[in-house]
Formats: structure tokens, sequence, C-alpha cells
């Protein structure tokens, strides 16, 4: 037996509709009706067109318990492919997430990885200030994300 792919991702998320927006109206992917009717608890699932569906997010609400700092069992991260070329955006991960009175209550303050790189040519400091200013505003158009000084 040889695995030819990864079929699917299921992440639980604090928030299902801020989830859903980020998925559906920032990534574009489509929200599909989950398979065998009606789930038993709160959920949505979604696909990129590849398979029926790549990604289910199910809710486990605001008071779940985070995931611990530093070492331990379980998923790192996952990665996305993004567009139809590996053209400018090449990695995008998160690598730090603070919750805490120095953002502010029901806020958090995200740190991204971003590399960009095309193919067809060197990128210059401004070309990649103009692409994270377009993520930046994106995420904050979409989510009300502002950029830490």
């Amino acid at each position: 037996m040889q695995v030819k792919e990864l079929g699917h991702l299921v992440l639980y998320v604090r928030n299902l509709d801020r989830s859903r927006r980020f998925y559906r109206d920032l990534l574009g992917w489509t929200e599909i009706t989950v398979p065998g009717g009606e789930l038993n608890f709160p959920a949505a699932a979604f696909s990129s067109g590849r398979t029926h569906h790549e990604l289910l997010l199910i809710e486990v609400g605001e008071e779940a318990t985070p995931i611990p700092r530093g070492r331990r069992v379980g998923m790192y991260h996952f990665g996305l492919k993004i567009g139809e070329a590996d053209a400018e955006l090449r990695e995008a991960r998160v690598f730090d997430v603070y919750h805490g009175e120095q953002v502010g209550e029901g806020r958090k303050s995200v740190a991204l990885h971003l590399v960009f790189q095309s193919p067809h040519r060197t990128l210059s400091d401004d070309d990649a200030a103009t692409l994270r200013q377009r993520i930046v505003d994106a995420l904050g158009d979409r989510f009300g994300a502002e950029l830490r000084a």
C-alpha cells in the first residue's frame, strides 16, 4: 500500500464564523454541505476543488484550552499552495501567537513568516514591501487585523 496524497485535514477552532470567513473569503475555498447530513456539533467543511473536501473545521469555543508552547506531540503546521503557479508568495506560516494584556482583551498577536520569490526575476525590497502590504490590507479588510508597530 502506498499513500498518494493527504486527503483532508480537521482543525479545532475557537470561533467557527471567524474561521469560515478566513477560509472562504480570504483563501477562496468553497464551503460545502457535509456528506451524510447534519452533524451533532458546530462544524464547516471546505473544498478548494481538488477533492470533495480538504478541510473540516470543528468549533470548540473561545474557552478551549490552548495548545501548550514548546516541543510537544501533535501537528506543527500545514502548508497551502496559493494560486496556479509557484509565484511570489512561496511560503506563509504562523510561527508565534501571543495572548496577553499587551495586545488587549479578546485579541491576539500573530507572527507570520512570509517568503517571497519570483520564478522570473529577483524581487526588490519595494516588491516585497508591496506584496506584504497587500497581505496586511487583506487581513485588515476581512478580519480587522492590524500591523503592530
